[in-house]
């Protein structure tokens, strides 16, 4: 029996194609770009890689009824995993996007901090101010979500001298994070301290302190209420997930 793997994008295909498959050309790799909806007959289909960002990227999914892995090319998989049938590898791409989401979130702290928004106002308008902004060094950062992502941040964030605060879903004491139960006493005792929160990093987007007058995902979000933003539990099922 043939069986086919879908892929994203023709360089990879064609990649695949070179190593020659299997010996007896009983798998196929074909490509699908998530721009329209996947082909009638997907029965076939064992290896399935979900495009990035794409308007029909999961429309498949729930027709692949011989499918053995799902791959995604994001580090969440919320928004897959309830789509995925039982018993098939969801794998993810966690450890794909470190570098470069970190180095986002510490341009848009900065931004923040130093109110580079105002600036190219004045700029755009022909204006010439001067004023004093606040720097990262000393200031208290809440990273909530400390998995790849955070870790990154939390080096780029250090290198700047600001002093971190790590949570998670769970607490890891061997590596100083807290649980994401202990975040309600977290920011009262921030404010107190010398040096005050500015903003943190959630699942989903940076989040507000109350010190820090943006939010890059919603104006109304605010640290200072945890549990509306938290992800839901995962509903209980048997997707395996492989990173």
């Amino acid at each position: 029996m043939n069986a086919r793997v879908l892929v994203p994008w023709k360089s990879v295909s064609d990649a695949l194609g070179d190593m020659g498959g299997l010996a007896d050309g009983s798998l196929t790799v074909e490509v699908f770009t998530g721009d329209a909806p996947g082909p009638d007959d997907l029965g076939d289909v064992v290896f399935f890689t979900v495009p990035y960002d794409r308007p029909f990227s999961t429309e498949p999914i729930p027709r692949l009824s011989g499918v053995r892995v799902v791959q995604t090319l994001t580090a969440g998989y919320d928004h897959v995993a309830a789509l995925v049938p039982g018993g098939v590898t969801l794998c993810t791409a966690r450890g794909l996007h470190d570098s470069s989401t970190a180095e986002h979130a510490l341009g848009l702290i900065l931004a923040a901090q130093r109110e580079l928004p105002r600036w190219v106002r004045a700029q755009d308008e022909g204006r010439w101010e001067h004023a004093h902004t606040r720097s990262l060094a000393d200031c208290r950062v809440l990273i909530v979500g400390y998995g790849s992502i955070g870790s990154a941040l939390d080096a780029r964030l250090r290198a700047c001298e600001a002093e971190t605060v790590r949570v998670a879903r769970r607490a890891r004491p061997d590596e100083q994070v807290s649980g994401v139960a202990e975040l309600d006493g977290l920011l009262p005792s921030s404010r107190r301290c010398r040096r005050k929160p500015a903003a943190c990093w959630m699942p989903g987007g940076w989040r507000c302190c109350p010190t820090a007058p943006w939010s890059s995902t919603s104006a109304a979000a605010r640290c200072s209420t945890p549990a509306r933003y938290w992800p839901r539990p995962r509903p209980a099922g048997s997707v395996r997930r492989s990173t």
